[in-house]
């Protein structure tokens, strides 16, 4: 099953196709958190992207909410991204940024 659902990835591959089900693969984390790094490290790059914006989005506020949790998660984000080395993620960020300010306005 997919990471916290009762969903398979043979379901994933059927509704969304052999792209995005390898990228929902590299994603989900096993019982072994101590591999999961290293697996995303070989991931593709989209699925790399992907999980930053995972990263930002979950933990962009909890150093206000709980900033315990923040500080025992900030190391293990640190080393995703520098196992991971995204390349894109600078001209994506300030993407991003553009595209809120223009819906947001």
């Amino acid at each position: 099953a997919v990471e916290d659902t009762d969903v398979t990835l043979d379901e994933i591959r059927e509704l969304f196709g052999e792209t995005v089900a390898t990228y929902v693969d590299y994603l989900t984390k096993t019982a072994n958190i101590a591999a999961y790094i290293p697996r995303l490290a070989k991931a593709p790059e989209p699925a790399k992207i992907i999980k930053y914006f995972d990263m930002m989005h979950n933990y962009h506020h909890l150093d206000a909410i709980d900033p315990d949790f923040y500080a025992k998660k900030k190391p293990y984000c640190a080393e995703i991204m520098e196992e991971c080395a995204v390349t894109e993620i600078p001209d994506l960020v300030e993407d991003t940024i553009d595209f809120y300010n223009k819906i947001t306005g």
